[in-house]
C-alpha cells in the first residue's frame, strides 16, 4: 500500500515537472513554424515554377525603426535569430551560385581545349564574352538570346544546364528564408498577444508595429542584410 502511494507521487511529480517543461518551451520564441500559422508557405517543388514568397499585406507604415527595446527581450532574441538565419541562407547561396559559374567557366574550357587550333581560335571570344557576363556568381539566363555572343551546341549545353542548376539554388533559397520569415512572423503574433492578455500596451503596440513592418517579405530580407535573386523573372 505504502509503495503504490509513493509510486503514485513519484507519477505525479513526474508529470507536473513536464507540464512545467512544456510551458517554459512555450515561452520561449524560436523560428520554427506553426502549422497552422495563418502566413503562408513558399511554394517548392519543381524550380522552374518557384514562387517567390509574398505576404498577403504591403506595410502602410512610413519606414522607421522599431523600437526593439519596448518590443521586449524575447523579440530582441528573435530578431537577432532572424537575422543570423538570413545570413547563412545567404552565404549558402552565394556559395552555390559560385560554384555553379565555375563549373560552367570549367565546361567551357575543357570543350575548347578538346578542338583543333583554327576552332579553338573562333570560338574563343564567344567563350570569354560569356564569362563576362557573370554578375556576383550569377549566369543571366538572357546571355543565351543575346547577339553578344555565338554559341555552338555545346556551349548552349552547358549554359543550359547551369541556369537550370541556377533555378534550383534560387528555389532552394527561397525556400528556406520563405520559412524563416513565415516563422518570424507567427512568433511576432504570439508576442502580440502574450502581451495584450498580460496588460503590456506599449509593448503590443511595439510587437504590432514590428509585424506591419516586416510583412513584405521582399522588404524584410532587404533590411536583414541579403535580397531577392537579381534575375528571377528571367528563370
Amino acid at each position: 500500500m505504502v509503495q503504490a502511494e509513493a509510486e503514485q507521487k513519484l507519477a505525479a511529480e513526474a508529470a507536473r515537472a513536464e507540464a512545467l517543461k512544456k510551458a517554459e518551451e512555450r515561452k520561449t520564441l524560436s523560428l520554427t513554424p506553426n502549422a497552422d500559422s495563418s502566413v503562408p508557405r513558399p511554394q517548392t517543388g519543381d524550380p522552374d515554377n518557384a514562387v517567390i514568397p509574398k505576404s498577403p499585406v504591403k506595410s502602410t507604415l512610413p519606414p522607421q525603426k522599431v523600437d526593439d527595446k519596448a518590443a521586449g527581450p524575447e523579440f530582441a532574441t528573435l530578431k537577432k535569430r532572424a537575422i543570423e538565419l538570413v545570413a547563412t541562407a545567404d552565404r549558402k547561396n552565394k556559395e552555390q551560385l559560385a560554384e555553379n559559374a565555375k563549373t560552367l567557366t570549367w565546361n567551357l574550357d575543357n570543350w575548347l581545349r578538346t578542338l583543333p587550333k583554327n576552332e579553338q581560335a573562333g570560338w574563343r571570344p564567344d567563350i570569354e564574352t560569356l564569362k563576362k557576363a557573370y554578375s556576383d556568381g550569377r549566369v543571366p539566363p538572357s546571355i543565351a538570346t543575346s547577339d553578344d555572343v555565338n554559341l555552338s551546341p555545346k556551349m548552349e549545353g552547358f549554359l543550359q544546364t547551369a541556369v537550370s542548376k541556377q533555378k534550383e539554388i534560387d528555389a532552394a533559397f527561397l525556400s528556406n528564408t520563405g520559412n524563416i520569415h513565415r516563422a518570424y512572423i507567427a512568433k511576432i503574433q504570439e508576442a502580440i498577444t502574450k502581451a495584450k492578455e498580460s496588460g503590456k500596451k506599449e509593448q503590443s503596440a511595439a510587437l504590432e508595429h514590428a509585424m506591419k513592418s516586416a510583412t513584405d517579405f521582399e522588404s524584410w530580407l532587404t533590411s536583414f542584410g541579403s535580397k531577392l535573386p537579381t534575375d528571377a523573372d528571367e528563370n
